[in-house]
């Protein structure tokens, strides 16, 4: 479990340094004071910077949902990720609870396990399931699509 750990925490070291790098970039390329010449250069690296850190956090997603998940499961008793579930939810406010709701919905069905299925369905009200496409459309693809700005 701690090469896991480590192994997470290596790519979240790095993610967070090119997204700084980044950040950077973005500053001096928007300052009046850039030339031209060096504002295409710098556009061409944040461009670059931008499709690193994309595919850094997918390797970070991937690590988390192959290596961390699954022993976090196997650890702790589902009794007790209920009420650390509930307690995020809390903790979140009632936006954002809404947004997470959307994306462990999401999460669960590209699971493509019946069990997680079934466990989603008796554990989230009937009217938080009923909501979530609401939800997706008005508040969960706002934010996401912020991700997905520029990278195709």
């Amino acid at each position: 479990f701690k090469s896991a750990i480590n192994k997470v925490d290596k790519y979240r070291i790095i993610s967070e340094k090119t997204g700084n790098d980044l950040y950077e970039r973005a500053n001096r390329a928007s300052n009046e004071s850039t030339n031209p010449e060096q504002r295409k250069i710098l556009l061409h690296e944040i461009s670059q910077l931008s499709t690193k850190l994309s595919k850094q956090l997918n390797v970070l997603r991937n690590l988390q949902e192959s290596l961390i998940v699954p022993s976090v499961a196997r650890i702790v008793p589902s009794g007790e990720q209920k009420s650390f579930n509930n307690r995020v939810l809390l903790k979140l406010g009632l936006l954002e609870s809404r947004v997470h709701l959307v994306g462990m919905h999401d999460a669960v069905w590209e699971s493509g396990l019946e069990e997680e299925k079934e466990m989603f369905e008796s554990d989230i009200p009937y009217v938080a399931r009923m909501m979530i496409e609401r939800w997706r459309k008005s508040l969960y693809l706002p934010k996401a699509a912020a991700l997905d700005y520029g990278l195709d």
